[in-house]
């Protein structure tokens, strides 16, 4: 009984990660898209809320709503039974695709919400990512390491020091550099970073 409940856990855990690597391609196809059908849109001179509003709305909204929809199993699956340090990053994480999904859900026609919605996003994203890196720095320096993880320390260390660079950039952009290129490169890191995230989970199996 407890080995079947173990193998489905881990079945489940599983399911997580490939719904969210959907939900990834879904996000880079419908955003890809959105900006092509988007009449004179400058990458430059607009912020990305603006493909939420007239005839890419549909497809930008939904690419949000979807893939924040299906990342967050991939978190809230990684919760139980780890340390509390990782546990506080999953919680953040959970909380970034709710502000996320609130960001489709609140196009740029509902100003407070939208704003509010994507502020929330970059600020849970951010420190999520310093969690996550400190969780794995961590383990870096335990005594014993899991032998199970095809991992080396060098990629463990990547995956770090990109945590820490992407939530440098997204302050950045929250309290210096508020344009729509700070903000496509705010977005460009989390987006890397959640892959980087989702590739580590995956070698670990």
């Amino acid at each position: 009984m407890k080995h079947a409940h173990k193998s489905m856990c881990k079945n489940i855990s599983e399911h997580s990660l490939a719904l969210a690597f959907i939900g990834a391609i879904i996000l880079v196809i419908l955003f890809f898209v959105a900006i092509v059908s988007y009449n004179g849109y400058s990458m430059t001179g607009q912020n990305l809320s603006e493909l939420g509003v007239g005839s890419t709305a549909v497809l930008f909204n939904s690419a949000l709503i979807t893939f924040a929809i299906l990342a967050i199993p991939f978190f809230a699956f990684r919760i139980k039974g780890t340390s509390f340090l990782n546990q506080t990053a999953c919680f953040l994480a959970i909380a970034s695709m709710v502000f996320l999904a609130g960001v489709g859900a609140y196009p740029l026609n509902y100003q407070n919400e939208h704003f509010f919605s994507a502020a929330m996003f970059f600020f849970a994203a951010a420190i999520a990512a310093i969690a996550f890196s400190l969780n794995e720095l961590k383990g870096i320096f335990r005594s014993k390491a899991k032998k199970s993880e095809n991992l080396s320390k060098f990629g463990l260390v990547g995956f770090i020091i990109f945590g820490f660079l992407t939530a440098a950039v997204t302050f950045y952009y929250l309290l210096a550099f508020r344009n729509p290129v700070g903000q496509k490169l705010a977005v460009a890191f989390i987006f890397v970073w959640v892959i980087l995230k989702l590739v580590l989970e995956k070698k670990r199996k």
